[in-house]
């Protein structure tokens, strides 16, 4: 992925947010850490979108921004300070649509963002989970650092081995969690069943009644006791363009893809969500066989 001016700048400038949310958490300045860790998530939230193209941070109500942000990108110039571009929270919508299995690392760092926006207005963080908080930040960082084809020991500098311990944390937290969960479960299944399988019926009223959202929510076997549970998830459509031999469009193909982001089931009251899915038998995404093109279909379809 070829990175512009603007692209460069903002990772250049996240690496030096992520080292000193790395070192205030160090010494215990929750509020510092809290304020360069929110701004190194925006920054990279914001770089990634605009590695599509610059055009996509613009605040979409203000033309004259969308406009400067067109020209720099057509010159490889670097746009006026005083362009308006989208809240982070908006850079976190629309980062799901351009790579949807962010989806479960955003959703891990949205109480940092509520911490940032103490820290910068009333000077406060209050707090308790900070180390949970740095391994959330690290997880979704490192994600955007790959994800952006940068060099990981350029952009994190002294600080690498830091995040690697954090990220090797952050995976056997959610391990860790996993297998507790589907141990617990395990338990409340053979106290509910006796270790016998309910029947299809009731296996299918329990867990799957008022289920209607196909696109949300597949059905998929259990970790713990082997039913047929409910897999929650996000399903983005993908057009693909196919030409003729005169590279006119001939047709246009939609492929329909499903990400992951947690499982439930019902009989035996498992709940799993984002990293602690990973390890298991559950695919982060697949190919969605059954579904109908007009549920999909937009302006630019029409």
């Amino acid at each position: 992925m070829k990175a512009n001016r603007l692209v460069s700048r903002m990772i250049s400038t996240a690496s030096n947010h992520v080292g000193l949310a790395y070192q205030a958490q160090a010494s215990r300045e929750n509020s510092q850490f809290y304020l360069h860790a929110g701004v190194s998530i925006e920054l990279l939230l914001k770089a990634r979108l605009a590695a599509e193209h610059p055009v996509l941070i613009a605040d979409s109500r203000n033309f004259s921004s969308m406009l400067e942000l067109v020209r720099a990108t057509s010159h490889d110039e670097m746009p006026s300070h005083t362009i308006r571009t989208i809240t982070v929270t908006e850079a976190m919508e629309r980062c799901r649509q351009v790579i949807p299995e962010i989806s479960s690392l955003v959703d891990a760092v949205k109480s940092v963002l509520t911490m940032r926006n103490g820290a910068a207005h009333m000077g406060m963080a209050t707090s308790k989970n900070v180390t949970g908080d740095l391994r959330a930040v690290s997880s979704l960082v490192d994600y955007l650092v790959q994800n952006l084809d940068q060099d990981r020991e350029r952009f994190y500098g002294d600080f690498l081995n830091a995040v690697d311990a954090q990220l090797d944390e952050s995976r056997a937290d959610a391990e860790r969690s996993a297998a507790t969960a589907i141990a617990a479960a395990r338990r409340r299944f053979f106290d509910r069943f006796s270790g016998m399988l309910p029947s299809p019926n009731l296996e299918e009223a329990i867990n799957f009644s008022g289920w209607e959202d196909r696109y949300e929510t597949q059905r998929h076997r259990c970790p713990a006791c082997g039913s047929e549970a409910l897999l929650h998830g996000e399903s983005y459509p993908e057009w693909t363009d196919k030409l003729d031999d005169d590279g006119r469009i001939e047709t246009t193909e939609l492929r329909v893809e499903f990400y992951s982001m947690g499982v439930e089931c019902r009989l035996c009251g498992l709940e799993l969500r984002g990293a602690e899915l990973r390890g298991l038998d559950i695919p982060d995404s697949f190919s969605l066989s059954d579904f109908d093109p007009d549920d999909f279909l937009n302006e630019e379809q029409l």
